[in-house]
């Protein structure tokens, strides 16, 4: 299955932190070729030492979410450039805590046939922002929130997404 995922993080350092992400899992369907199903998952984290390890947080619980459904191809939206440029090889994770964060995402992409990140602004993240700030309100100081799906997906044609295709491991 394809899925496209919008994730976020927040919080002040020390503090208790958020994290969320708006899936969208396309599940094969026999009259309308696919449907869509969104998601919402949120967390809240007891303590953060930067608004970064939240950002990491948002990015693991879209992929986690995404692999409990199946999903083999993932495209990701993160409004985080360090995250993303962390995950793509452009930027290197200078902190021991951001080394940690990097080699948990990188060993989770290879649980994907295909993965894409791409940055976003956060005008275009709205949702999951959204749901860190609603997370961040709430009084306990952690769980996992799912947001069930409405209860009848959207018929709409299939989606490819733009993946680079695997690498044959037989051509010469």
């Amino acid at each position: 299955m394809n899925a496209r995922a919008w994730s976020d993080g927040g919080g002040n350092t020390g503090y208790p932190c958020a994290c969320a992400a708006v899936v969208d899992i396309d599940t094969p369907s026999i009259l309308h070729g696919s449907a869509v199903t969104t998601w919402h998952v949120a967390e809240r984290l007891p303590r953060c030492s930067t608004n970064n390890e939240a950002e990491y947080e948002g990015v693991l619980l879209a992929m986690d979410f995404a692999l409990e459904n199946s999903v083999k191809n993932l495209m990701l939206y993160t409004d985080s450039r360090l995250v993303r440029n962390h995950i793509l090889g452009r930027q290197p994770a200078k902190d021991q805590r951001m080394k940690n964060y990097l080699e948990i995402a990188l060993s989770t992409i290879k649980r994907f046939d295909h993965f894409v990140i791409e940055w976003v602004p956060r005008t275009a993240n709205k949702e999951a922002d959204r749901l860190c700030r609603e997370v961040l309100k709430g009084d306990s100081d952690a769980f996992r929130r799912i947001f069930t799906p409405p209860p009848k997906p959207r018929p709409r044609p299939p989606v490819i997404l733009p993946l680079a295709p695997k690498k044959n491991p037989f051509a010469p």
